[in-house]
Formats: C-alpha cells, sequence, structure tokens
C-alpha cells in the first residue's frame, strides 16, 4: 500500500470512529433518528460523498441535515471554509429539505442554517431543535405562512420599520422596545393557536383600539410566563400603528423562524436603528463572541454582565453554552441557563427594557435583568447582587462618564490611591469584586 493509500485509509477510519462514537450519540440526543453514513449523491456528471445525512423520515426521503467532518477545524469556520462550501454544494444537490449543515471534528460542532429558499447561509449558535417536538408539528397546521429564509424575515422587520418611522417614533432604544414587544406578542399568540385557542393577534373585525389593547395583553402572558413581573406601561405608538403593523406581521408563522435566524435578522436591522449617542450601549456583535470564547462559560457558571446595554453578551453566553456543551454532555434536553445562572445589570431605564426584551425573544426570563448602578455597591446589596458570587464577568467599556461622589468612590480601593480614576477602572475592580475566586 502506498503511503498515500494509507493516509487515505486512516483518514477513513478516523471518520468511522467519528462518526459511530461522537457525531450519532450526538445526534440522537437531538432527536434524530434517521442517519445514514458515506452517502453518494449525483450531482450533474459527478457523484458528490457526504460523510453524513439526517433524514427526517423513515424511507430517507427528506435529507434535512448534511454533516462533514475534517480531522482539524480552524478556530473560526467561516462560510468560505472548504468543508462548509463542500457541504452546501452537497446540500443544493439534495434540494430544499435540507435546513442545515454541521461541521465537525469531534470536539468542536459548527451549525449552519441555510433558508428554505436554499440560496442562504447563516451561522447557527444553536442545534436544530428536534423533529419531533409537539408545538412544532401543531405550528405546521396552523393556518399561517410559513417564513422562508433570512432575507424574507429580514424583509419582514425593515417593513415593520418603515411603519414606525412613519409614526414619527425616533430610531433608536425605544424603536427598539415596541418593535421587540410586538414580537413577542406575535410569537406568544402563535404557541397559544397551537393549543387550539381562538388568535388574539389580528386586524381585522376588531378597532385600533381593541388591537393595541390584545397585543398588549398577550405581551403581558409572555412575560408572566417567563416569570417576569406585569408592567405599568404604555404604547408609544398610536393604536392605529401598532393595527399596522399587526395586519404586515399577522399572516406568517414567526415561530417558524428559528432562533438563529430571529437573533441574525435583529440585530442586522437594530444596528441602523441607534443613533449616535445610544451606540454606546451596545456592543458590536463580533466583539461579543471574541469575549465570550475567550471566557469560555460552561452550562454551570454563573455569568454576570455589570453593565450589560442591551443584553447581547449575556444571550451570546446563551448561544455558546448550548452550540459547545450540549455536543458534549450526555444529556442535550437538561435545563440549560434558563434559571439564575445569567444577570445583567443595567443602571439606564430604557436600555434595561430593552435588554429585557431581547431576553424575552429568546425564552429567557426578563428577570434576569436588574436596573441597578453597578457603582453602587448598597444598591447591589439591595438587589440581592452579591460579591464573590459568580464563575465569569463579561464587561464591555466605554462604560459612560467620570463618578464624582465623593462617598462612592471610597468603595473603591484604586480611586483612594488614584482620585482621578475613571469609570472604566472603577468598573474593573468592582468586576473584580463579583468574581469568586478562581473565576474568569
Amino acid at each position: 500500500m502506498s503511503s498515500r493509500d494509507q493516509q487515505r485509509s486512516d483518514v477513513d477510519l478516523w471518520e468511522l470512529n467519528l462518526i459511530n462514537e461522537k457525531l450519532l450519540p450526538y445526534l440522537q440526543r437531538l432527536g434524530y433518528k434517521y442517519i445514514e453514513g458515506n452517502v453518494s449523491v449525483p450531482m450533474g456528471s459527478r457523484t458528490l460523498d457526504a460523510d453524513c445525512v439526517v433524514y427526517l423520515d423513515e424511507k430517507k426521503e427528506k435529507p434535512y441535515i448534511v454533516v462533514e467532518a475534517k480531522y482539524a477545524l480552524r478556530p473560526e469556520v467561516t462560510l468560505l471554509e472548504p468543508a462548509v462550501q463542500h457541504a452546501f454544494t452537497i446540500a443544493t444537490a439534495l434540494g430544499s429539505h435540507v435546513r442545515y449543515l454541521l461541521v465537525t471534528d469531534g470536539n468542536r460542532y459548527q451549525w449552519f442554517e441555510r433558508g428554505a429558499e436554499t440560496q442562504s447561509l447563516v451561522p447557527a449558535k444553536y442545534p436544530p431543535p428536534g423533529p419531533h417536538e409537539p408545538y412544532q408539528q401543531t405550528l405546521l397546521q396552523l393556518p399561517l405562512s410559513p417564513i422562508a429564509g433570512t432575507e424574507q424575515y429580514y424583509s419582514l422587520l425593515q417593513s415593520v420599520v418603515d411603519v414606525l418611522r412613519k409614526e414619527g417614533l425616533v430610531f433608536g432604544l425605544r424603536m427598539g422596545v415596541e418593535l421587540n414587544r410586538i414580537l413577542i406578542a406575535k410569537i406568544h399568540d402563535e404557541k397559544v393557536m397551537s393549543r387550539g385557542e381562538q388568535r388574539r393577534f389580528r386586524a381585522e373585525e376588531t378597532t385600533a383600539e381593541a388591537t393595541a389593547s390584545n397585543v398588549k395583553e398577550l405581551y403581558e402572558e409572555a412575560i408572566a410566563e417567563l416569570g417576569g413581573e406585569r408592567e405599568v406601561w404604555s404604547w408609544s405608538l398610536s393604536a392605529g400603528t401598532v393595527q399596522t403593523v399587526v395586519r404586515l406581521l399577522e399572516p406568517y408563522a414567526l415561530s417558524s423562524v428559528s432562533r438563529n435566524v430571529r437573533d441574525h435578522s435583529f440585530w442586522r436591522v437594530f444596528a441602523h436603528l441607534l443613533g449616535k449617542d445610544e451606540g454606546a450601549h451596545t456592543t458590536p456583535l463580533p466583539l461579543a463572541e471574541l469575549l465570550v470564547h475567550l471566557a469560555d462559560p460552561t452550562r454551570s457558571d454563573r455569568v454576570i454582565d455589570p453593565a450589560c446595554g442591551t443584553g447581547l453578551l449575556l444571550l451570546e453566553t446563551f448561544g455558546y453554552v448550548n452550540s459547545l456543551h450540549d455536543a458534549i454532555d450526555n444529556d442535550v434536553g437538561r435545563p440549560d441557563m434558563k434559571g439564575g445562572n445569567l444577570t445583567g445589570l443595567e443602571i439606564n431605564s430604557e436600555v434595561a427594557e430593552l435588554a429585557a426584551t431581547n431576553l424575552t425573544l429568546s425564552g429567557l426570563s426578563p428577570r434576569r435583568i436588574i436596573k441597578v448602578d453597578s457603582i453602587q455597591k448598597r444598591e447591589l446589596e439591595k438587589a440581592g447582587v452579591r460579591e464573590e458570587s459568580y464563575d465569569v464577568v463579561l464587561l464591555h467599556p466605554p462604560l459612560g462618564q467620570v463618578q464624582k461622589n465623593k462617598p462612592i468612590l471610597r468603595d473603591f480601593e484604586i480611586a483612594r490611591d488614584s482620585p482621578k480614576a475613571n469609570l472604566e477602572v472603577l468598573f474593573i475592580e468592582r468586576s473584580l469584586q463579583l468574581l469568586r475566586q478562581g473565576g474568569r
């Protein structure tokens, strides 16, 4: 046997072991039953080899996931990675049923989601849900049109933003809050409909005031289901504008849009909503991904962001933990970080409100966002935030104006040594105070 043949044989054996020992158990834990390795896929005059294909049906007529095994993945798996391109080509050949690509070396599992229109491809922080979830099956029976993919959903959000802009609502945080409230209400209404209850997110055969009242009621129900408290609030929008937005969204099943696509599209839209001053409250998405990757949080870690802004670092943590550690845990279905493991602190009321609605859209309790001044030690204690209690602190400067409150500065060692210490330095000291021994 030549050295090249021996090398090919070694790779084949490695792939076989990877599929049998790691990949099959992982996919089965996610709920998939019909899996086939080494699939030959005809494409024109040539034949492509798929390392593994996951099907939705026992007859294997509906391929859903294409898996490409790589001996060693690069630190950053991008859309231009040859393995991703190869998997995408195979997915195209197999047809529109294929919605996900998985590239793995057995240690890292990088998912990509493909739009139903087959052309779009976005990195996915969350693995696809199991194929037999009752809610998803019921959703397919609702009289609603599914969203074809990323571009259609993004276009729909842009249409809503255009309506809000015509209302005179200034671009920025408030528009983000109102947009989130309506999306949360719509998704909750679909959940209610899947249980056989009457649709309430509707614009026809009702007054504008009744439509706005129904949307508010649905939103409050969704918040309550996640353990949040009922809010005393009123729309910044007119009832007529709410009704117009409802009319735009009503025909579609937003629940058919995966969390990956919803997140990707929302942050893409939101980046264009912010005013110059409001940009201080946000973290660029690539930076958030980098910080979370460096911190490498686990499922059991208690994570806090003492200046959380729109909550992006917390959401990235949630996605990172679910995508990375689900691949190696024995029980994928165990509770994730929806409990008390994530905490965000924010002094600005409107920013905190936006962060809470962002978490709600991802199925996380809005109570994880606490409106509090992190520099005020007594406020933290009243809010139940204790020193030396967290495994990971995530923080993204700049943070705001320099503190001038002399009594508060006495709580910081750095301020006693350097009276002109800026807010960033104080936050770093506060972060160290929040960390348990050995935390990150």
